[in-house]
């Protein structure tokens, strides 16, 4: 079985590619399919470079496209440079519809000369999706689509032209459609824009399940002990809600000095706005910031911590929710948005025993009065934690697993197509 798989150059991967050493980071959604299918399969890979427009950023800077050979993959990728291809005509929508159209050329042409089986491609390169479902009809094509963001629900009802091209691709006849279940409201998305002939597979990420005996992170061992200590795992960006975590922490000094302590572990755009306001507010005692750990450290760092928080805009079944699910971690997180359906599946997923949330207005308020509580029922906590320990057997699984089960939903519906 041939697959060519088709992805944007996620900065995860950057590293590897310049380095030519198969050593991932970011999101292991990405990472662990592509060890598997180039471990099992023969597999062509393509990754596309998308340097500009929306929610696009890279840091691959070459201006020509490159094969490499990746010391740790067998099989073949090739990075499709983006805009820099076009830099004679600097940054603008004319260098963005030229480098998908490029994209596309490319794709099509090597779906031509490799002919595979099965195309895989992801949802950051729709317009190159759409087109080849529409040339190659009988190829087996799998989109897959990481979560829904609130652009992708701001096609459904809008009129500008270009959304209306975004919905038209979206509701091409692909084969079958793979979504990752991250609380963002994918099931109604899927439901109200995908082709109504098209079948499709949600399925919630796994987790790394072993946790080595390795020694604790100096930074963690920094965190008081004799304060009561709220965790914050991920990008530091508006929409993660830093600042409304933030700014309950210094609720809470103001009402119980010296009793809590807040843990930060991540960097994002809002980075350099959180020292300052540490700096600003004379509050280093409050607050233990660390950029960057690894990821076997995540362990340690919810064993040491009383309480995780996650402010997740667009849905609260990330990768580092499941993992304070694991490890049985007492998480609070906003309640379920009916109006733009985050966190709808959420309630379904993990019940109200095993979860605190809280309301979405004023959250900064409703989070410190809600730490305040338990801080002051720790019978409560230790029942959370309790029942997330029968709910983490339920719902969480291994990557292996959750990959595996991926790759035989896509052989089971490629083998029913043969028929």
């Amino acid at each position: 079985m041939k697959i060519l798989y088709i992805s944007r150059l996620f900065t995860g991967l950057e590293s590897s590619f310049i380095n030519r050493k198969w050593s991932p980071t970011g999101v292991p959604t990405i990472f662990k399919m592509i060890e598997v299918l180039d471990r099992d399969f023969k597999v062509n890979f393509l990754f596309t470079v998308k340097d500009s427009g929306r929610d696009f950023k890279s840091n691959w800077k070459l201006n020509k496209d490159a094969e490499i050979v990746i010391n740790g993959l067998k099989n073949n990728v090739k990075i499709l440079t983006g805009i820099r291809y076009f830099s004679l005509f600097g940054r603008s929508k004319i260098t963005i519809f030229l480098r998908e159209f490029r994209h596309f050329l490319i794709i099509y042409f090597k779906i031509l000369t490799y002919k595979p089986n099965i195309i895989y491609i992801d949802n950051s390169n729709i317009f190159s999706a759409a087109l080849i479902t529409k040339i190659f009809r009988k190829k087996f094509i799998i989109l897959r689509i990481m979560g829904v963001y609130p652009y992708m629900k701001s096609i459904i009802n809008s009129k500008r032209f270009i959304d209306r091209i975004n919905l038209y691709a979206y509701r091409s006849n692909f084969s079958l459609v793979v979504c990752t279940q991250d609380g963002s409201g994918v099931t109604k998305w899927c439901s109200d824009v995908l082709n109504k002939n098209t079948k499709y597979k949600i399925l919630i990420n796994g987790i790394n399940k072993e946790i080595n005996n390795t020694k604790i992170d100096p930074n963690l061992n920094k965190i008081p002990q004799n304060k009561y200590k709220i965790l914050f795992i991920g990008k530091l960006e508006e929409y993660k809600g830093i600042k409304e975590f933030v700014s309950a922490m210094y609720l809470l000094e103001n009402k119980y000095p010296k009793i809590f302590h807040a843990v930060i572990i991540g960097n994002g755009n809002e980075s350099m706005w959180l020292k300052k306001t540490i700096k600003k507010n004379n509050s280093e005692k409050l607050f233990t910031v660390i950029d960057k750990i690894n990821h076997e450290q995540i362990y340690h760092a919810h064993n040491n911590t009383n309480i995780y928080v996650s402010l997740n805009r667009y849905g609260n079944l990330s990768n580092v929710n499941l993992e304070a699910v694991y490890f049985n971690n007492c998480m609070i997180i906003p309640e379920s948005n009916k109006t733009t359906g985050v966190d709808l599946e959420t309630d379904t997923i993990i019940n109200k025993d095993s979860v605190i949330r809280i309301k979405l207005n004023n959250i900064d308020e409703n989070l410190s009065n809600m730490i305040i509580k338990l801080y002051n029922n720790p019978q409560k906590l230790m029942q959370i934690k309790e029942s997330l320990k029968n709910l983490s057997f339920k719902i969480i699984k291994s990557w292996d697993q959750r990959i595996e089960d991926e790759i035989q939903i896509i052989k089971d519906k490629y083998e029913k197509t043969k028929l």
